[in-house]
């Protein structure tokens, strides 16, 4: 399913028709967002009832409840995120707690995610991109995607955590980290200093290989690090889980590096949508919408005709042309 562009569309599709069916024309994912969503641990439950998003997000490990919920990354994004790699002004590029890598076999450690972090009142913020996406909500989905892609470049070079953006500079800096330490010498020393509050959870952090956890493991992850962000021949892949199959209501793009001659792990092809192929059918979607507005448009424009009979013929015969009387045009 995650690279079926019929699957795609399918999904895309449905919850285009439910959303314009359970909500106003003009009530954005955004507009939702900032109403409906609480900074704090609070229980959401009534709400995600209230809002109809029962009938959305329908994961059955959807955790509503107070404490550690469906909002957890949403509060993670307004402070900073624990293995942070790379920033602009407005997302954060890092590696997620929990287990990294979960839905792929091979090289876990190059799970990254992609978030927004700024929240202010003229920033977009989406619950998943599947659902209906207004033209700035899309633009903001192509910033992050772009930016993933300057991320994973940077890993490759191990840039200086100078040039890796605003945020990692001031986490280096709390960190008391030197600006010219390789950024994927900044990753490892992330890890390594999670706190044991932060390793036990929830949600906790396990990073697997070969079924033993290297998280703690300073000689194992560096090797594994550099191996994996050096090899030229995995492709960047980005996906998400659509509202059925994710736990938190914060837009989050999942990026893997994948062999692409090797068929995708079947936990992520069961439970991932590609990215590129959500942005093609929106694109392809507005396109088709566009066209049947410009056809509306042209049929409304032509002149209707009001009567095609013929008009009555004039006597000319007479010297003195009789002119057509009103009664005689309209029949009256």
């Amino acid at each position: 399913m995650a690279l079926s562009k019929a699957y795609a569309k399918k999904v895309v599709s449905g919850y285009k028709e439910k959303w314009s069916k359970d909500y106003p024309s003009n009530l954005t994912q955004t507009d939702m967002f900032k109403k409906w969503v609480p900074e704090d641990e609070s229980d959401f439950t009534f709400k995600y009832g209230s809002m109809g998003f029962d009938q959305i997000f329908t994961c059955d490990r959807v955790r509503t409840g107070a404490g550690f919920n469906c909002h957890h990354l949403y509060r993670q994004m307004r402070k900073t995120p624990d293995i942070l790699v790379f920033s602009d002004e407005n997302t954060s590029i890092f590696q997620p707690l929990g287990e990294p890598g979960r839905d792929v076999d091979k090289y876990k450690d190059s799970h990254l995610m992609a978030v927004s972090h700024s929240f202010g009142d003229s920033d977009p913020s989406t619950f998943n991109e599947c659902l209906p996406t207004t033209e700035a909500e899309d633009e903001d989905l192509s910033r992050r995607v772009s930016l993933i892609n300057s991320a994973i470049l940077a890993l490759r070079r191990n840039a200086l955590v100078s040039e890796c953006g605003p945020k990692v500079v001031e986490k280096a800096t709390d960190l008391g980290v030197a600006m010219d330490m390789g950024i994927q010498q900044f990753f490892l020393h992330q890890v390594l200093e999670l706190s044991p509050e932060v390793l036990a959870g929830p949600p906790g952090y396990v990073l697997n290989k070969d079924g033993v956890d290297i998280g703690k493991n300073k000689e194992e992850l560096e090797k594994t690090i550099g191996k994996v962000f050096e090899n030229e021949g995995l492709q960047p892949m980005m996906f998400i889980q659509p509202p059925d199959r994710s736990t938190q209501f914060l837009s989050h793009i999942h990026c893997f590096l994948l062999d692409p001659s090797e068929s995708l792990p079947k936990e992520l092809e069961e439970n991932y949508i590609s990215v590129e192929l959500i942005q093609e059918v929106k694109y392809e979607l507005k396109n088709a919408i566009e066209e049947e507005e410009d056809c509306e448009l042209v049929r409304t424009a032509t002149p209707p005709i009001f009567n095609s009979e013929p008009k009555p013929e004039v006597d000319e015969g007479c010297d003195l042309t009789r002119g057509l009387s009103l009664e005689t045009v309209v029949g009256a």
